[in-house]
């Protein structure tokens, strides 16, 4: 009876990853951004050897975190909420927070073209839960209540 019990939990715990794991979710202005970063880094990354490849893939990359460009980074939330007042950061934190149930937590994996990851929502809540703290506000409690927790 064990066995089947815990057969049984095992299977629901799996496909019910499996499922979390679904659709990912596609951000149409994150999509062209993401394809321009990538085809930057396939034209000016020839060079031969895997470290150097990766640090010029990794150069390409900062460069357009640095602008901005790339969610999940604090020049990202600099750039598009920078100018925001708390009220309407704390509200952009609520429908940030909405998105959870519908993001898709990738870990090593790489995430698709345009894709919007769990761990991006992450990052832009935290970033704008410091810039709200800098402004002198306090950034919304947890609430269990709302859509998408």
């Amino acid at each position: 009876m064990k066995k089947i019990l815990l057969s049984l939990s095992f299977a629901l715990l799996v496909c019910g990853h499996a499922h979390a794991q679904g659709v990912p979710f596609i951000d149409a202005a994150w999509q062209s951004q993401d394809r321009q970063i990538r085809q930057a880094e396939a034209s000016q990354c020839h060079v031969s050897g895997i470290m150097p490849r990766l640090r010029c893939r990794e150069n390409v990359r900062n460069r357009y975190i640095s602008q901005g460009m790339v969610p999940g980074t604090m020049p990202y939330v600099e750039r598009h909420y920078g100018g925001m007042s708390v009220s309407e950061l704390n509200s952009q934190i609520e429908k940030l927070n909405g998105l959870y149930g519908r993001v898709r937590m990738v870990g090593s994996f790489k995430p698709e073209v345009g894709e919007i990851t769990y761990e991006m929502v992450q990052a832009d809540i935290n970033y704008i839960r410091q810039l709200i703290n800098a402004k002198g506000g306090m950034p919304p409690l947890f609430n269990p209540n709302a859509k998408g927790q």
